[in-house]
């Protein structure tokens, strides 16, 4: 028997090692943080005006329903945005408080904060694109409520998928190529923890950017579209949106409302997303 010595070598940079870290934890804060800013403000503009009553209002105002819903969603966002940086920024400061204070001797961790300048920039213009999109998929949701009680149980779904699909960038193996790239909210927490470990590609980001502002615009003229229904509008809250329907209301010819689509959609979404997910998982 012969005995064989050897060595473990790192050959990451201490850059490299706490980007790793940072890819890991930044992306799911990121989209907690923006989902839960986006959440109520969609709710309190679309089923809070009716529920105050403000709504009928609203719509005698000289401008087109693009116009109104481009002004909601454009508020939704901001707020979104603002909210997010601030939780991030404060979480951000209390880890390196506590990073500072663990460093003992010789075991302490030297990197430059100044080689996450770009993956910074970019984690920017992420959680800007993340925003419009999060803010569309709520505002779209909880047009069709009546109430604000009734718009948090439609958010309620949505809370989930993007709760399931933040944590993306921590499971081992799971590549930003291919169709991963055009999935929302994986291909951006995806995207984060690649640029904090300095990969860059120009094609993944401009895929992942434009294909997120293209699900938000279809969003928002979906939306403009609904605004124009008073039928989805002023319905009761289950009015505009019908699964299950007596055979006896029936008509012939009869082809399914925006409101049974925009539903159906959400649904297979949904479950498409959750499938992905437990593949991803289980493999």
């Amino acid at each position: 028997l012969y005995s064989v010595a050897f060595e473990t070598e790192d050959s990451a940079s201490a850059e490299e090692s706490v980007g790793s870290i940072f890819g890991y934890v930044i992306p799911f804060l990121m989209v907690s943080s923006i989902l839960m800013g986006a959440m109520y403000p969609a709710i309190d503009t679309t089923a809070g005006e009716k529920e105050r009553g403000t709504l009928e209002t609203l719509l005698t105002l000289p401008v087109s329903n693009l116009e109104l819903i481009i002004s909601k969603f454009l508020a939704t966002t901001t707020i979104a945005i603002v909210a997010a940086l601030l939780n991030v920024l404060s979480m951000g400061l209390l880890g390196g408080y506590f990073f500072q204070s663990m460093q003992l001797g010789d075991s302490e961790v030297v990197f430059s904060l100044a080689s996450y300048i770009p993956a910074i920039l970019l984690t920017l213009l992420c959680a800007v694109v993340f925003a419009m999109f999060a803010s569309a998929v709520c505002l779209l949701v909880c047009i069709f409520a009546k109430s604000f009680k009734e718009a948090q149980n439609y958010s309620t779904p949505i809370m989930v998928v993007f709760m399931l699909s933040g944590m993306a960038g921590m499971i081992p193996g799971l590549e930003l190529d291919g169709a991963i790239a055009f999935i929302p909210v994986i291909n951006i927490c995806l995207l984060i923890a690649k640029l904090f470990v300095f990969e860059f590609d120009i094609n993944v980001i401009l895929i992942v950017v434009l294909s997120n502002v293209l699900y938000s615009l279809i969003a928002v003229v979906i939306m403009s579209r609904v605004f124009s229904s008073e039928s989805i509008l002023f319905s009761d809250g289950s009015e505009g949106i019908r699964i299950i329907e007596k055979r006896s209301d029936m008509k012939k010819n009869q082809i399914p409302g925006m409101g049974d689509v925009l539903l159906l959609f959400s649904i297979l979404l949904i479950v498409l997303m959750l499938n992905f997910i437990i593949i991803v998982l289980v493999i």
